[in-house]
């Protein structure tokens, strides 16, 4: 199947928005040993985040992965809809990261005290 860009997107996303993408990216998280994540996190920076700060705008590019290690995120598009949430050991961000694109979604911290891991590339 052929797709444009823009029923790509889409189709990304639909299932960012399921919930389907995350979960195929965190089983694939599941693979590396606790010495591969030690070596990944070694130089990640931490944000520490109080609710409603804004950790990815949707639109906007960046460079890193996120890993979420304490509190509760949420996925929102610009254009509305039913909110996404994130737990602890949540991986988001990979997706424009991989791709070299914009963030389809922004990540919004849910509760005071978050913590995320931002591992630069």
């Amino acid at each position: 199947i052929i797709m444009d860009e823009k029923e790509e997107d889409k189709a990304i996303n639909e299932r960012l928005l399921s919930g389907s993408l995350l979960t195929e990216t965190q089983e694939k998280t599941l693979e590396l040993s606790e010495d591969d994540w030690q070596r990944i996190l070694s130089g990640a920076r931490v944000l520490s985040c109080n609710k409603n700060d804004v950790i990815i705008k949707e639109g906007t590019t960046r460079d890193c992965i996120f890993q979420m290690t304490k509190g509760r995120c949420r996925i929102m598009k610009n254009k509305g809809g039913t909110p996404f949430f994130l737990e602890r050991n949540s991986i988001f961000g990979e997706i424009s990261f991989m791709e070299g694109g914009v963030a389809s979604a922004s990540v919004i911290a849910d509760e005071d005290n978050t913590s995320v891991n931002i591992i630069e590339g």
